[in-house]
C-alpha cells in the first residue's frame, strides 16, 4: 500500500514588513488633487480592516482570490461571504470572528484567514477550517458526489516554514508520496507567508501573488500609492482603505482589534518568560494555552480569580502531568 502526503508549489516574493506605528496619515494637496501621506493608522493585517475591505468591495475580492488561485475574473462568476458583518455595529470589547467564508460559483466554498500571532499550531488549525467548511456544507442524506470542492487560504505574517524562506506563496494537495498522484482535488490549503517578501526573485516579481503580498505588508500610504499606480485594483484599495479608516464607528473596531492583537501577545509573551524561568509553571503554561484558543478574557479573570485559574487547569488538563 502506498502512503500519500501534502506536496507544495511556491512563488516568492518582496518587501520587507515591520510593524507601524497606529499614527493617522497626514493630508496634503499636490496639484489639485487630495491625497494623503505618512505611516497608515491601521495595516491590513488588522484582522477587522482585512475583513471590512475584502466585504464591502467585491471586486478587491475577486482580484485578490484570481490571484491566489490563479483564475482569470471570467472564471469567477459569483461570490457570496457566508458569514457577513455589519461594519461599525455593535461597538463592545469582545471580538468577532473575523476570518471570511465565501462560496464562490455555487460549487467551491473558502475559508480566508488573516493570521499575525505565531501560536505554532497554524497547520492544525487550517486543516481543521478546511474540514469544517466540508462537514458544514455537507447537509445530512446528501450523497457525498455533492460535496463542495474546499480552499483554506492562510495570509500569514510570521514565518510558518522557516527552512523555506523562499516560499512567499505555498499550496497543499493530497497525493501519493511516491507517484505524486493527486488522490483527491477537492481539498486544498495555500499559504502566504509576508515575512518572505525579502527573499523575492526578481523574475517572480510580476506574479499578482506579490502585489497582493506588498499590499498586505504596506505600513505607509506612498507604499499603497505606488502600488495604485502600477495597478487597477490597488487604486481601488488606497481609495476604500482611506474611507475605512476615516469613518468613526468603524475605527472603533479597529481599535478593539488593535488591543486584543497587543493584549494576546503580551499575554503569550509573558507566558513563555515565566516558562523559561520557571520551567513547568503552570500559570504560564495556562496562558499560553488560553491564548492559542483567542480566550483573552479568561486570562484576566484567571489572573484575579484563583479558583477559576484551577477550573481552567483541569479543563485544559494542565492541573498535573
Amino acid at each position: 500500500m502506498s502512503s500519500s502526503a501534502a506536496s507544495t508549489s511556491n512563488v516568492s516574493a518582496a518587501s520587507a514588513a515591520s510593524t507601524p506605528s497606529p499614527v493617522s496619515a497626514s493630508a496634503k494637496t499636490s496639484a489639485g488633487n487630495s491625497s494623503v501621506s505618512g505611516p497608515l493608522p491601521y495595516r491590513l493585517t488588522n484582522d477587522y480592516l482585512f475583513r471590512a475591505l475584502l466585504q464591502e468591495r467585491r471586486d478587491i475580492l475577486k482580484g485578490l482570490l484570481c490571484a491566489l488561485l490563479s483564475l482569470n475574473p471570467e472564471e469567477v462568476r459569483s461570490l457570496q461571504i457566508l458569514n457577513p458583518i455589519v461594519l461599525g455595529e455593535s461597538i463592545s470589547d469582545k471580538r468577532p470572528v473575523l476570518d471570511i467564508s465565501l462560496c464562490m460559483n455555487d460549487n467551491t466554498l473558502i475559508d480566508i484567514e488573516m493570521q499575525v500571532r505565531d501560536l505554532h499550531d497554524w497547520t492544525n488549525r487550517s486543516l481543521f477550517y478546511l474540514c469544517k467548511e466540508i462537514s458544514n456544507d455537507l447537509q445530512r442524506n446528501e450523497d457525498y458526489s455533492d460535496m463542495k470542492k474546499a480552499v483554506q487560504i492562510g495570509i500569514l505574517d510570521f514565518a510558518l516554514f522557516p527552512e523555506r524562506r523562499h516560499e512567499l506563496y505555498s499550496e497543499f494537495l493530497f497525493m501519493n508520496r511516491h507517484t505524486h498522484e493527486i488522490y483527491n482535488d477537492s481539498a486544498r490549503i495555500f499559504v502566504l507567508c509576508l515575512p518572505y517578501l525579502k527573499n523575492c526573485p526578481e523574475a517572480e516579481k510580476k506574479d499578482p501573488v506579490y502585489d497582493f503580498a506588498r499590499l498586505f505588508a504596506a505600513t505607509t500610504w506612498e507604499e499603497l500609492t505606488i502600488l495604485a499606480e502600477e495597478n487597477d485594483t490597488m487604486k481601488n484599495v488606497h481609495v476604500e482603505l482611506k474611507k475605512l479608516t476615516e469613518d468613526e464607528k468603524i475605527r472603533q473596531q479597529l481599535e478593539i482589534e488593535e488591543r486584543y492583537e497587543r493584549d494576546m501577545s503580551a499575554a503569550t509573551r509573558l507566558g513563555r518568560e515565566e516558562g523559561r524561568e520557571e520551567g513547568r509553571n503552570e500559570a504560564s503554561r495556562l496562558i499560553l494555552a488560553l491564548a492559542g484558543a483567542d480566550r483573552t478574557e479568561d486570562i484576566i479573570k484567571a489572573a484575579k480569580d484563583p479558583s477559576y485559574q484551577k477550573q481552567l487547569l483541569k479543563e485544559f488538563g494542565l492541573d498535573k502531568e
